[in-house]
């Protein structure tokens, strides 16, 4: 059942980004790969939620994996790198101000 799945790869998905995203932060912080971040993660994102739309019976457990670790993994990689990116973008627009 994936109510019974669910939970438990979520919280697997959690763990692991506690672990990870100090370090992909470190990485988009320190190195000049934040727009390449943004990109690619959220095209991974995107395409994620593409392949969920075909879910069905026989597939679901394939779909819950991919939402459950894909997804949430892509989807916070990308929100890391377009807060760090966001800044640079506000700097840009208020020396245009000026």
């Amino acid at each position: 059942r994936p109510s019974s799945v669910l939970p438990p790869l979520n919280s697997a998905a959690g763990l692991i980004l506690a672990f990870l995203l100090p370090v992909i932060g470190s990485i988009i912080d320190h190195t000049s790969y934040r727009k390449q971040c943004v990109v690619y993660a959220g095209a991974v994102f995107w395409l994620s939620n593409l392949v969920q739309c075909f879910t069905n019976s026989d597939s679901w457990f394939a779909m819950v994996v991919i939402q459950g670790a894909v997804s949430a993994t892509s989807y916070m990689i990308h929100q890391t790198a377009i807060f760090a990116y966001a800044t640079e973008i506000v700097d840009d627009l208020d020396k245009e101000l000026l």
